[in-house]
C-alpha cells in the first residue's frame, strides 16, 4: 500500500514538472521566432537554443526517472562518448565564462553501451558543478580517455572510457564529501542534488 501511495505521489509530480517544462521549451522557441529574426545575433540564439535543449533533455530525464526501473531500463546504444563531449565544447564555454576552461578529447575512444542524452545531461552538470565553486579565472578541465581499470565498477575488465572533470576549487569538507552521492542532498540553494547520484548510477 505504502508503495502504491508512493509511485502515485511521484507520478503526479513528474507529471506537474512535465506541464512546467513544456512552458519553458515553448517559451523558448517563441522567443527564439520572435526576438532574433533576421537580426543574426548569434549569441542570442544559441542561449535561446541551449534553453530550449535543456528542457528537451530535462523531459526525457524526468520520464526515466519515474519509472520504477530508472536508469535500469535504459535503452543502451553504441555511444561514442569523445565525440559527444567534442561537440559540447561551445556549450561548455559558455557555461563557465570567465573561467579558463581546457578540454581534451582522445581519438582512440571505443564505442561503448549508453546514451547520449544522459551522457550531455551529466557533463553539464558537473562542468557546471565546477563553475559555480571555482573563482571568476579559475581553471576547469575536461579530459575523455581510455583506462584500462574503472574505479569501483562491478567488473573492472577494461578498456573503460573515463570522462574526468576537474577544477582548482577549495574541494569538498570531509563531511560533505561523504554525502556528495546521496540522492537529493546539496549544499546550493535551489539545486536538485541528482548529479552525482545519477553519475554514479549511470557509470
Amino acid at each position: 500500500a505504502d508503495d502504491l501511495v508512493q509511485d502515485t505521489m511521484l507520478r503526479g509530480f513528474a507529471h506537474e514538472l512535465r506541464n512546467l517544462l513544456g512552458v519553458f521549451i515553448n517559451g523558448g522557441e517563441l522567443l527564439q521566432d520572435e526576438l532574433i529574426g533576421g537580426s543574426g545575433n548569434s549569441e542570442v540564439a544559441a542561449t535561446l537554443d541551449d534553453m530550449r535543449r535543456a528542457g528537451e533533455r530535462a523531459r526525457v530525464l524526468l520520464g526515466r526517472l519515474t519509472s520504477l526501473a530508472a536508469l535500469e531500463g535504459m535503452e543502451l546504444l553504441p555511444l561514442d562518448v569523445a565525440g559527444v563531449v567534442a561537440q559540447m565544447v561551445p556549450r561548455l564555454e559558455r557555461l563557465t565564462a570567465h573561467r579558463r576552461l581546457s578540454v581534451s578529447v582522445s581519438g582512440h575512444c571505443p564505442p561503448v553501451g549508453g546514451d547520449p542524452a544522459v551522457l550531455e545531461e551529466l557533463v553539464v552538470d558537473l562542468v557546471a558543478n565546477a563553475g559555480r565553486v571555482t573563482r571568476e579565472d579559475g581553471r576547469i578541465t575536461v579530459d575523455v580517455d581510455v583506462t584500462e581499470h574503472a574505479t569501483g565498477a562491478a567488473d573492472s575488465a577494461g578498456p573503460w572510457v573515463r570522462v574526468r572533470v576537474t577544477d582548482d576549487g577549495p574541494g569538498m569538507e570531509p563531511m560533505i564529501a561523504a554525502r556528495a552521492f546521496e540522492p537529493f542532498f546539496s549544499t546550493s540553494r535551489g539545486r536538485w542534488g541528482v548529479g552525482l547520484s545519477l553519475a554514479q548510477a549511470a557509470a
